[in-house]
């Protein structure tokens, strides 16, 4: 009877680490899972902030074209007139570049794209090997 006491013992300081190591590794299951949400997090307001700014710069290029149509629909601007561009900013980095050709009514829009103003410069380069000779 004395050795299944001592099993037991053993099984019970077996068990007790067991639960310690279970503990260790939720815990650092749910750090792992709380920084994650948290990088989505902050990865997805960044995106809806860009996205806001976006549509904003969209809507006042909208309202923009609607003006030169209204131009073109009174004759204040003549059907053959030179190619009207603009440009509307988003950001410190980016800006919408509108052409029309006011040839129709509506005027044809030539060009509507995302451009950058403001150049990049690569400043976080990573030193990959070490080449002082």
């Amino acid at each position: 009877m004395k050795k299944s006491s001592k099993m037991h013992i053993s099984n019970a300081g077996l068990v007790s680490l067991f639960m310690i190591f279970a503990v260790i590794c939720m815990v650092v299951l749910s750090l792992l899972t709380f920084s994650e949400a948290r990088r989505d997090y902050m990865f997805s307001s960044t995106l809806a902030e860009h996205n806001k700014a976006y549509y904003e710069a969209a809507n006042q290029a909208e309202r923009k074209i609607a003006a030169v149509n209204e131009e073109l629909r009174t004759g204040s601007l003549s059907l053959n007139s030179a190619d009207i561009s603009f440009t509307v900013k988003i950001d410190d980095d980016q800006a919408i570049w509108v052409v029309l050709s006011p040839e129709t009514y509506p005027c044809k829009i030539q060009k509507y794209e995302t451009i950058r103003t403001r150049e990049w410069h690569g400043e976080n380069a990573a030193q990959l090997m070490n080449v002082d000779r």
